[in-house]
């Protein structure tokens, strides 16, 4: 592009700032080109670097007049709607560090479907996953537990019935719950082949494990981590009895996290998406700012594969055109 717009360093102040800069569709298509291509961009095909965004979101080489979609492979890809209002929704997430519900962005973007509301908020959890990034190191304590779809009253508010997961979380005593990054991830069991998945998944080699002794230790040791064993103390209830302190605490709120934002609408088999929202916005709160989430949340979709509609649903194939459901954008 000829007119480059520099990558926002200074996050707008309020949403009116924030209309100023992205309530065009040339200013949006600008900012995304450039976090693209942020060394500048190459046609694929003649090689030449310097090109045009048009109204319909590809990029056209001025050389060979070679076209590129825009949006493909991201979150945005096969949109019908206008790249600001996906910029707004973003900038909703940024600007509510608790999270709402998709029919709070529903009514914030003024869409006429709850449906649509829902899938772009699943493509947006997508990308706060896929922009997560660095694994946990240091002193590192993990756990094994359950989250249920009761609060500790016994009152039933969600679908799911209790669902295993794995989490870790590195000990930094100034952080939210005194961890730094974390990570938490649903699993079938507890076997020695999940855990150590887990481990290598989300876990620098260097790390030393803390765990209770609820926490199979051979696997640990096995592949090479220093590890340490703590007594289960100070947790909320049975279901967190697995998981040492910081982390119990992590998965407690989590579990009031997940029935106080989403009144019990969350289904299991989506429940990692929201969780994986959960763990981004833990993130958030070690510190970083506004525009580090915004980008993130936009790199996260610029660099991972679009998502189908039909796989967003939790389908496992795509559905024919007469019984696909309603919602898509």
């Amino acid at each position: 592009m000829t007119a480059r717009i520099a990558v926002m360093k200074n996050f707008p102040k309020n949403e009116e700032e924030f209309l100023v800069r992205f309530g065009t569709e040339d200013n949006c298509r600008r900012y995304l080109f450039d976090l693209r291509w942020p060394e500048g961009f190459v046609c694929p095909v003649c090689s030449g670097r310097t090109a045009r965004v048009n109204k319909k979101n590809f990029i056209v080489c001025t050389g060979c007049q070679a076209q590129i979609s825009l949006t493909s492979g991201t979150i945005l890809h096969g949109t019908k709607k206008r790249l600001a209002l996906w910029f707004r929704a973003i900038w909703w997430i940024c600007t509510h560090q608790k999270g709402g519900s998709a029919r709070e962005l529903q009514q914030y973007l003024g869409l006429g479907s709850y449906q649509t509301a829902w899938v772009w908020f699943q493509k947006l959890r997508r990308a706060m996953s896929l922009s997560e990034g660095k694994s946990c190191g240091g002193r590192v304590e993990m756990g094994q537990g359950m989250i249920c779809d009761r609060e500790r009253d016994g009152k039933d508010y969600s679908p799911y019935e209790c669902a295993k997961v794995l989490a870790a979380g590195e000990v930094v005593a100034s952080a939210p719950f005194g961890l730094g990054r974390t990570r938490i991830s649903l699993v079938p069991d507890f076997s020695r082949s999940t855990i150590s998945g887990f481990l290598r998944e989300n876990i620098e080699q260097s790390s030393t494990i803390v765990t209770t002794e609820d926490l199979e230790s051979s696997t640990i040791e096995s592949l090479g981590y220093g590890h340490e064993v703590i007594r289960s103390v100070d947790v909320r209830d049975d279901l967190t009895r697995g998981f040492p302190p910081h982390v119990a605490s992590l998965i407690g709120d989590l579990a009031s996290w997940l029935i106080r934002t989403h009144k019990g609408g969350v289904k299991k088999k989506h429940l990692q998406q929201y969780i994986d929202e959960y763990v981004f916005r833990h993130s958030m709160n070690l510190g970083e700012s506004p525009v580090e989430t915004f980008n993130r949340i936009l790199k996260g979709g610029v660099e991972g594969e679009a998502t189908p509609y039909w796989r967003l649903v939790g389908k496992d194939r795509p559905q024919s055109s007469r019984s696909r459901e309603k919602g898509h954008e």
